[in-house]
């Protein structure tokens, strides 16, 4: 049973907990929290329909390479197999787009050759002109929504319309070796998990150590002092202590697919916290308003 907030009095206290709250989030994370690997490639997702119609165009065009001109010329025909099976497919296309049977001979010869043909490029024409339409509408719906999409980033999300509108592509950088210097003997490291410590641990104390003396000096006294033309009931509710309704209406707007601070917890593993770890995280919180101090990390 997790300890009330106004038991975590000191500073020992709270780290410890948070420390246990971090540890408990990335383990939840790497095993439930879904993710997905992607590259730098943009791959359109276009509706089943015109994916259908792009394979009916490529199974006519087989048909058709295969009573190529060159095959009749040198009396070159499909087996009775290949005949039946090229038969089957285009019914079955006639079928899914609800036209006119056609009534196909059971051999191929010189004799049916040229209105066989005739009537297998009518099937292509159909599925090609289709298939243009149906393609021409979904790139305008792209367009329509990319472009809605752009004017509402302008106030919702103004990286990605600096990025759309500037054509430019995230970048990044592999770190496949790394020196360290902190020892007698520098070496280089290719270990992916050393790389991704030791980048780590420069990052997180690279803008150096914090000062002991966090007093305010005497010129910034006066600007942190209560101002007497500020009415202080205007923030008398401030200290309250967090209610679950209050931490659940801020933890549900938080945006997702957000790069995570050092502590490596996103925002995803918050959101999709059980019951019990929900609590502990508002036991921490009014903790640090209860004693005015903050975790360590």
């Amino acid at each position: 049973m997790h300890r009330s907030s106004a038991l975590l009095n000191s500073q020992t206290d709270i780290n410890s907990l948070n420390d246990s709250l971090e540890q408990i989030l990335r383990t939840a994370t790497n095993s439930i929290v879904p993710y997905k690997w992607s590259s730098n490639s943009h791959i359109e997702n276009k509706p089943k329909s015109l994916v259908i119609s792009h394979q009916h165009l490529k199974q006519l065009n087989s048909v058709i390479l295969a009573l190529r001109q060159s095959n009749h010329d040198k009396n070159i025909w499909p087996s009775q197999k290949e005949w039946t099976t090229y038969i089957d497919l285009m019914n079955n296309i006639i079928t899914f787009y609800e036209l006119d049977p056609i009534t196909w001979p059971l051999m191929l010869d010189s004799l049916n050759f040229r209105i066989t043909k005739s009537h297998i490029n009518q099937l292509l024409k159909f599925v090609y002109n289709k298939y243009k339409y149906e393609e021409a509408e979904w790139k305008w719906d792209k367009i329509k929504f990319y472009s809605k999409q752009r004017n509402n980033d302008l106030i919702d999300n103004q990286s990605r319309m600096l990025n759309s509108v500037l054509n430019r592509e995230k970048r990044y950088i592999t770190l496949d070796h790394i020196m360290v210097t902190d020892y007698d003997a520098p070496y280089i490291s290719t270990d992916p998990i050393d790389i991704e410590w030791i980048a780590t641990n420069h990052y997180q104390s690279s803008v150096g150590i914090p000062p002991n003396d966090v007093s305010i000096p005497n010129t910034w006294i006066d600007e942190f002092n209560p101002q007497s033309h500020i009415d202080t009931s205007n923030y008398q509710d401030l200290m309250n202590l967090i209610t679950e309704e209050e931490y659940s209406q801020i933890i549900s707007a938080l945006p997702n697919n957000k790069a995570s601070d050092p502590s490596t917890v996103i925002y995803e593993s918050v959101k999709y916290a059980g019951p019990l770890c929900r609590s502990l995280i508002i036991t921490l919180l009014n903790a640090c308003l209860n004693t005015t101090l903050i975790p360590h990390s």
